[in-house]
């Protein structure tokens, strides 16, 4: 086990500043925002540490640029920094997953089953090596697990137990800084713990909870009151909700329809998130064997009652349940960040069905099972780090190339380096790279909307299919822009 969980760490932190290929505009957001708080405690508008960080179309989520921010304080501002914070998040989430399994099975094979799966489902593999920021969730939904099976499994009332109770009410609660779905997902998730054991026993625990949940979301609360426009725009505009041409029933029509999908073969095991920056495009979400293990663990867990009398099983299985709720309130289908803490649940739940197979006489399934998620792992990280990485990422995350086409047009350019406004949110991949370089640029850098280029001007504009310029300037053959204007060496 030790072997596989150090080529998980490995392969998770190898060449994240360039596989996948090219920065997506939302990790150059979150990326020069957090070097703005890390160097003056101002976001790019001047606001001083705001709890929302204004971006382009929406506001996004303070907890995970504030942690990259920490990030670059302690280890430098980077582009494989940035990325390394998801990785970290991911290393977190796992080994407080993994401490969780451990306690919840104790034979050898479910463990290095939940090993395989916490280093290679893809659903937080490809999240893991991107710097966007509902990462940070998972590591917060873990500590929830553990502190909730820490408090609410023990049979005392003992001041630990308490005190696992307080942290899982803070872990959740603080769920809500952390991506937007679970603005809606965490007072469920809350509901159903209390639900869940709702014996008197309980009633000092769900009071640490309830107070520590309600404590960690007080400012949430007060900004919303404030500035509740802010955080619904953006729901507003992506939500058929406010879409007056559909009936209620054609509304419910469609949240049923895109609810049941995200438990679908296509979307779990099948092929995916079709947008190829949240998921590589090989497979489903789930690797093909946690799929099957999943549907086993769900009928075992149900024909022998495990399901309706443990507290901690049932408990999983609500959560499986709540994690599309948001989601399938949005126009897209099969959107995996929206959805996520599925993954979570998915992946323990799935482990029963190989601790069944262990504690009864099918262990040579068991070991059918291990060979099968072995293989579906190293099938999934090879297409990873090949076709994906060399072909896909490039043209998927929109962003590669700028940075060389920046460099070299800074290098050559006898006036102003100008950057079209052709591309999607240019500004801010012109903020993070200047941003990036040691030195200030020797001439101007400037959008060019309004601007007409002069002759000892270069001009850097997103096309993927402007060959000759690319090879003219030595570009990256992938590179999704080009330099515009006659060389001037210098």
């Amino acid at each position: 086990m030790c072997a596989i969980a150090f080529i998980g760490v490995v392969l998770h932190f190898y060449d994240l500043s360039a596989a996948p290929r090219g920065f997506y505009v939302d990790e150059s957001s979150i990326a020069y925002n957090a070097w703005m708080i890390a160097r003056s405690g101002m976001d790019e508008h001047g606001e001083h540490w705001p709890l929302f960080f204004r971006a382009f179309g929406e506001y996004k989520n303070p907890l995970y640029i504030y942690l990259v921010a920490g990030m670059y304080r302690l280890a430098g501002y980077s582009e494989w920094v940035t990325r390394a914070t998801s990785a970290l998040c991911w290393l977190t989430g796992s080994a407080l997953l993994f401490d969780l399994g451990r306690r919840l099975f104790a034979d050898t094979a479910s463990r290095f089953y939940l090993i395989l799966c916490l280093c290679f489902t893809p659903w937080l593999f490809s999240l893991s090596r991107i710097s966007f920021e509902l990462i940070v969730l998972f590591p917060l939904l873990a500590l929830h697990l553990l502190a909730l099976h820490q408090s609410y499994e023990q049979d005392s009332g003992s001041r630990d137990t308490i005190v696992w109770a307080a942290i899982a009410g803070l872990s959740i609660g603080l769920t809500v800084y952390a991506y937007s779905t679970f603005r809606l997902l965490a007072p469920l998730h809350a509901l159903i713990v209390l639900l869940n054991y709702p014996q008197r026993r309980y009633w000092r625990r769900h009071a640490a909870f309830i107070l520590m949940a309600c404590v960690s979301v007080l400012p949430f609360a007060i900004y919303l009151i404030q500035h509740g426009d802010n955080l619904l725009e953006r729901f507003n505009g992506l939500s058929y909700l406010s879409d007056a041409s559909m009936s209620l029933s054609d509304q419910l029509m469609k949240f049923g329809q895109n609810y049941l999908g995200y438990f679908s073969l296509d979307f779990l095991a099948g092929r995916g998130d079709p947008n190829l920056r949240h998921h590589s495009g090989y497979g489903g979400q789930l690797l093909t064997s946690t799929f099957l293990l999943l549907t086993a663990a769900i009928a075992w867990l149900i024909s022998t009652g495990k399901l309706w009398k443990d507290s901690f099983t049932r408990l999983l299985a609500a959560g499986c349940l709540l994690a599309p709720l948001a989601a399938a309130l949005t126009r897209d289908e099969h959107h995996s960040l929206r959805s996520m803490s599925l993954a979570i649940y998915a992946v323990l739940l799935s482990v029963w069905a190989v601790y069944h197979m262990t504690q009864s006489k099918h262990r040579k399934l068991a070991v059918l099972a291990l060979a099968l998620t072995a293989c579906n792992a190293v099938a999934f990280t090879k297409d990873y780090f090949s076709r994906f990485t060399l072909q896909e990422s490039a043209h998927a995350f929109e962003g590669f190339g700028f940075k060389e086409a920046l460099e070299t047009a800074l290098a050559n350019s006898r006036g102003r380096v100008l950057i079209s406004q052709n591309s999607n949110q240019p500004y801010i991949q012109m903020l993070f790279y200047t941003s990036l370089m040691q030195t200030t640029p020797r001439v101007p850098v400037l959008m060019s909307q309004d601007i007409i280029p002069g002759p000892d001007d270069l001009l850097i504009r997103f096309d993927p299919q402007d060959s000759h310029n690319r090879e003219r300037w030595h570009l990256p053959p992938q590179s999704q822009f080009v330099i515009i204007g006659q060389p001037g060496l210098h």
